[in-house]
């Protein structure tokens, strides 16, 4: 029987990509949704580990353990020799975190951890849109009716470029990263144009060359020239907040 879903703090799964501790944070889930809080790691422990997390070494898992007790994630006792795995809520003041949102993570996906952290990340993106638009609507209806009547959009704009700065990495990383969570399962993505009416293949070249646009958004489809626009997201994890993690 799996264990039931949990919510990780969604500045957990950002500063994970951004410091390339992805593994470090996978082996810290694990341990927190297979225990009530405190464990021995014996070696049929770190069997399920290494399996759990498709794995082929155990000296990775000790790797990750040995990062969880240096940030003092985790602790152990040299008497008793449990582990001791502390709460979101002490983390979240150990690392100075303060956002009271999470990403609900199913342990079916343990081994697609990567494509999850991007899918949640992205999930915030989408999830402070979602506010802004919200916020515009109950604006216009102010004083008018207590009932918004405004259906949101189920897919939103997530540029590479928005990607890449939050996250700290190349454009061409928060491409592969948004690719990742896409083929995973996390998130549908939907690739937007808009049409050129004024180019055509007289003026194309001096155009990419003058233009002030950059050229690598061009594209020819159809027989006509678009500007590829940033791709719209869909995002299958649910996002919650809470008081006290």
């Amino acid at each position: 029987m799996q264990p039931k879903p949990i919510n990780i703090p969604i500045e957990m799964c950002q500063s994970a990509l951004m410091n390339k501790t992805v593994r470090e944070l996978q082996v810290f889930i694990w341990l927190k949704m297979y225990c009530s809080g405190k464990l021995k790691i014996t070696a049929e422990v770190l069997r399920n580990i290494m399996a759990d997390l498709g794995i082929s070494s155990v000296k990775t898992v000790w790797v990750g353990i040995n990062s969880l007790l240096n940030k003092g994630w985790i602790t152990l006792s040299r008497r008793s020799g449990y582990y001791f795995i502390r709460s979101f809520e002490r983390i979240r003041e150990l690392e100075g975190f303060s956002k009271r949102t999470g990403a609900e993570f199913s342990f079916r996906d343990i081994k697609n951890f990567k494509g999850f952290l991007v899918g949640a990340v992205i999930s915030q993106l989408i999830a402070v849109q979602k506010k802004k638009e919200w916020l515009l609507v109950t604006e216009r209806i102010k004083g008018r009716s207590l009932t918004v009547t405004s259906i949101p959009h189920l897919y939103y704009p997530v540029a590479n470029d928005a990607l890449a700065k939050i996250l700290g990495v190349s454009k061409s990383t928060a491409y592969e990263w948004k690719q990742l969570a896409r083929k995973q399962g996390f998130i549908k993505i939907r690739r937007k144009y808009r049409k050129l009416g004024y180019l055509d293949t007289g003026n194309i070249n001096q155009y990419k060359k003058y233009g002030d646009m950059t050229a690598g958004r061009i594209c020819f489809r159809e027989g006509k020239y678009y500007e590829q626009l940033a791709d719209t997201v869909y995002s299958k994890i649910v996002l919650k907040s809470r008081k006290n993690w």
